[in-house]
């Protein structure tokens, strides 16, 4: 199958650059593993209904309800149990990406175990190993360590604002309870067989907040942690205007834009005499709060160096895209509200890693023989690279598409994790 063929056109430098920066933030935001896991099952707001298969035979309806679908460490789930995972975890994955579904070659009308994935997996086998790896395994890591450790809570009234929802979502899309339930949780999927699975969402979800509040930093802790990431949570004011490169004719001449860059460049410099004389410049306009990642990138590194005092200025030149720059420093400061954000990503990262060690040690026994991609050798390093996946191809698109390498942001690869904040459930 070709990945990515339906693409979305793009039609200004604007939409192109928001549409990769989009994409890279939903990617960054679906990665958050065991902070998202029980938002992913709990998230109901918006249903993408997954083709179930017409049940008419009662033995296999049985099977499904009560038999051993896949045992996973000490847990044994049935189909229905499974598949409330599978459902859930793939609606929020197609929500995630919304149109950027396009970009990954996926058809969401077409069975998943007949689209590729990857040269070695489709896509059924792909949401197989998402729904073990990144849904059941680490909730069952969340209950047997709450249990382990005698943590209890009472999930009743969650759930019944939880079932209010779900009402409320299904008469929004004009669909009865039952076929809600059965579009979002699977064929076997009711109100009343589900709602077990549910209430365990809440329980590993409380159980995590504890987790995060006991492993808070220390003061001195966040303080190191700001202090080797200062460009992730550093902001600064600055003015500036760009001498942006034009859109050449194909035969277009070395020469012509060298000259072209060369007259704006000087275009730059006049520019820059003329503020140092205290003269007005049109469309020399003042930016406040701009992160490292969201200003010029040949201007990043300056306008961040602790050197910088106001009024400093200086003339820039994209070595990506040849748009010129001229940027004055106003100052630099740190929201101090982000010491919040990072105690909470630095004990964030601490439970992830704890739950991970215990979520490593489940075995997955596959009972049914449906959940083929653990009969696929694992992928080395050597024999991946960019663009293999339905993701890479899609993210090489968008990039192909719209990167214009403006910013830091379109030259760096992230920012440091701090920056994400915890997305539980609401």
């Amino acid at each position: 199958m070709t990945q990515g063929t339906n693409q979305q056109e793009y039609k200004t430098k604007y939409d192109r650059k928001m549409a990769e920066r989009a994409m890279e933030k939903k990617k960054e935001e679906r990665q958050l593993k065991i902070m998202k896991i029980v938002g992913v099952i709990l998230c109901a707001a918006v249903v993408v209904a997954i083709a179930a298969p017409i049940i008419s035979n009662v033995v296999k309806k049985q099977q499904a309800l009560n038999g051993t679908y896949v045992k996973i460490g000490d847990h044994e789930l049935s189909e229905l149990e499974y598949d409330y995972y599978y459902y859930s975890a793939v609606n929020n994955y197609i929500n995630t990406y919304g149109s950027f579904i396009s970009y990954l070659g996926l058809d969401t009308s077409v069975d998943f175990d007949k689209q590729q994935y990857d040269e070695t997996k489709t896509w059924k086998d792909y949401f197989d190993q998402m729904t073990v790896d990144e849904q059941i395994k680490p909730i069952f890591a969340l209950l047997d360590e709450a249990q382990k450790n005698g943590f209890t809570y009472d999930a009743a009234e969650d759930y019944d604002a939880y079932v209010a929802s779900i009402q409320e979502a299904a008469d929004n899309a004009g669909v009865s309870l039952s076929d809600y339930y059965r579009n979002y949780f699977g064929p076997y999927a009711t109100a009343s067989n589900v709602e077990a699975f549910i209430k365990n969402g809440y329980i590993a979800s409380a159980y995590y907040e504890q987790l995060v509040a006991d492993n808070a930093p220390t003061t001195e802790e966040v303080k190191t942690y700001y202090d080797e990431n200062r460009n992730a949570y550093d902001q600064v004011d600055y003015k500036s205007i760009a001498f942006e490169t034009p859109e050449f004719e194909e035969d277009a001449t070395d020469e012509e834009k060298a000259k072209d860059l060369e007259d704006r460049q000087k275009q730059a410099e006049d520019v820059l005499a003329q503020i140092e004389n205290g003269d007005t410049v049109d469309g020399f306009e003042l930016t406040e709060g701009a992160k490292y990642s969201a200003v010029p990138s040949s201007a990043a590194a300056w306008l961040f160096d602790d050197a910088r005092a106001e009024g400093d200025i200086q003339v820039f030149t994209d070595d990506s895209t040849s748009n010129v720059y001229v940027v004055q420093f106003v100052k630099k400061f740190y929201d101090e509200a982000n010491d919040e954000t990072i105690s909470s990503s630095l004990a964030s990262q601490t439970v992830s890693a704890q739950l991970q060690e215990v979520a490593d040690r489940y075995e997955v026994v596959d009972v049914k023989g449906d959940l083929k991609y653990l009969t696929i050798p694992e992928t080395t390093t050597e024999d991946t690279s960019a663009g293999d996946t339905a993701e890479d191809a899609a993210e090489d698109t968008a990039a192909t598409d719209g990167a214009t390498g403006d910013t830091a942001e379109d030259t760096t690869a992230d920012e440091a994790a701090g920056d994400a904040t915890e997305d539980s459930a609401e």
